[in-house]
């Protein structure tokens, strides 16, 4: 006599797919979040705003600042 199990009942596993479903929501946020703070020191850039104008106004790090800009530029 065969047992079958559907591994979708599992409680271990529904418990897997809930922390793997809030993991990547967390991710995704963090990398809107990344993207919209790239698009405002570019913007930002763009209007002439000096690069420490916009390091110290975001309170940022002038080199991170920097990167994003002539990673931009590169385009």
């Amino acid at each position: 006599m065969a047992i079958t199990f559907k591994i979708e009942d599992d409680v271990f596993y529904q418990k897997g797919i809930q922390k793997g479903v809030g993991q990547g929501i967390e991710q995704g946020i963090e990398q809107g979040s990344q993207k919209k703070e790239e698009q405002t020191i570019l913007n930002a850039y763009k209007k002439g705003k000096k690069i420490h104008e916009i390091a110290e106004f975001l309170d940022l790090d002038i080199d991170y600042v920097k990167k994003i800009i002539e990673k931009n530029e590169q385009k």
